[in-house]
């Protein structure tokens, strides 16, 4: 029976994370955690929350965690500040591999007139459907055979690297798995 269950949990998991980036993507209103470089050495990458043209201010109390992983945890190595908008991002220590966020998105409410809006179900008296957002970002810096890219840190939802980045050619397609609560998702 237990099996069953597990089956049917993925199976509900899968569709609500389809279900959740249907909605987003039909209404062009999903922001995305990123890490990307910075164009100063000492804070080697940023952290930014929205799109390219329309990033948003980042809120460092929603930032739940940043770090370097390790195994299959993330180990905070990093000095964060805040700066116009952004997240700076100073590691703590040397090297490269893999280094991932997790934002709290908060609670968003979609309206009867099919408006999302960043609120609670309860604030909203026409509310349609309502769910609690987290954003998680990942990324891999480090040289040529460096390891690490396919390291998990734990996330809900992770996409996980099957391919090392590193060996890619410009313009390449890098193979990921996709996992739900540390398990590979099928299908």
């Amino acid at each position: 029976m237990t099996r069953l269950r597990r089956r049917l949990r993925h199976r509900v998991a899968a569709r609500a994370v389809g279900v959740v980036a249907v909605l987003f993507a039909a209404h062009g209103a999903a922001h995305d955690l990123v890490f990307h470089p910075a164009a100063q050495a000492d804070a080697p990458l940023v952290a930014r929350y929205g799109h390219p043209g329309d990033w948003q201010p980042i809120e460092a109390t929603k930032l739940l965690e940043v770090g370097r992983a390790t195994g299959a945890a993330l180990v905070p190595a990093a000095t964060i500040t805040p700066i116009d908008g952004r997240l700076d991002i100073a590691w703590t220590d040397a090297g490269g591999g893999l280094v991932a966020a997790r934002y709290d998105n908060g609670f968003w409410t979609q309206r009867g007139d099919g408006r999302w809006v960043n609120a609670r179900r309860t604030a909203i008296a026409d509310a349609k459907a309502a769910l609690s957002s987290f954003k998680f970002a990942k990324a891999w810096t480090g040289p040529r055979g460096a390891g690490g890219y396919d390291a998990t840190v734990g996330h809900r939802l992770e996409l996980s690297l099957l391919d090392d980045p590193a060996t890619l050619a410009p313009g390449g397609t890098a193979r990921v798995q996709v996992l739900w609560e540390g398990r590979p998702m099928t299908g």
